[in-house]
């Protein structure tokens, strides 16, 4: 019997946004960490070299590598298909009049066990989403991701704010195809019913994630350098 990994061994992607959906790589993708740091090249005359004069240091970017779904069940191929769904979202902003959900359900709905995005068409006010913030024309969600890390032993990557600037979703021809759950917000879970049954998905899917670090001017502000270098400054 295999023995499953610790979460804190696992790389995720959150929602910033409050009640936002989470998606656990279950099979542990490569993660790449890249920062470039900018100077600028100045060129004395009759000198046998340049003078570089920094300028600044750019966001860093995250390549997640290599991430794997596997599904050997109709469960595990629901599961995967959702979290392409998530990812997807993820890309794209608030538009168009039927993209805000409705303003106070979402708490009743965290209370029932209903999906954070359920709407009835027609009958809610979809220009708020998650305590009456205001989320239509708003950009692609910012996620947070960790990697080999949780709360209390921070370890290597803790809750850093990114984008998604990159996402690439592979459907092989050298692969089986699993179907999707017959009646899976019943079999599996609530958050799950809204992915129809039947859909076949591949048994094996790798695929590749880029992500930029992003932070607001007040993040920036209380910058630290020396918490930095402990790897103790939050979101950083």
């Amino acid at each position: 019997m295999a023995v499953e990994e610790p979460s804190f061994l696992k790389v995720k992607l959150r929602s910033s946004l409050g009640g936002g959906s989470q998606v656990t790589f279950q099979v542990s993708p490569d993660v790449v960490e890249n920062r470039a740091v900018n100077y600028k090249a100045l060129d004395p005359v009759h000198m046998p070299g340049q003078i570089h004069v920094y300028q600044n240091s750019a966001s860093r970017t995250f390549a997640l590598n290599g991430i794997k779904f596997i599904s050997r069940t109709s469960e595990e191929a629901t599961k995967n298909l959702w979290a392409i769904n998530i990812l997807r979202h993820w890309t794209v902003p608030y538009f168009g009049i039927r993209s805000g959900t409705v303003r106070d359900k979402q708490r009743n709905n965290r209370k029932t066990g209903q999906s954070e995005f359920d709407t009835v068409p027609g009958t809610e006010d979809r220009s708020k989403l998650f305590d009456g913030r205001e989320l239509l024309g708003a950009p692609p969600d910012v996620l947070y991701l960790s990697a080999y890390s949780e709360v209390g032993r921070r370890g290597n990557i803790h809750k850093v704010p990114v984008v998604i600037t990159n996402l690439s979703i592979p459907y092989p021809s050298d692969v089986d195809y699993m179907p999707t759950a017959t009646d899976p917000g019943t079999t599996i879970g609530h958050k799950y019913r809204h992915v129809d049954a039947g859909v076949p998905f591949p048994t094996v899917m790798s695929f590749d994630i880029n992500l930029t670090e992003t932070h607001s001017p007040r993040e920036y502000s209380n910058f630290s350098i020396w918490d930095y270098r402990k790897g103790k400054l939050e979101n950083f």
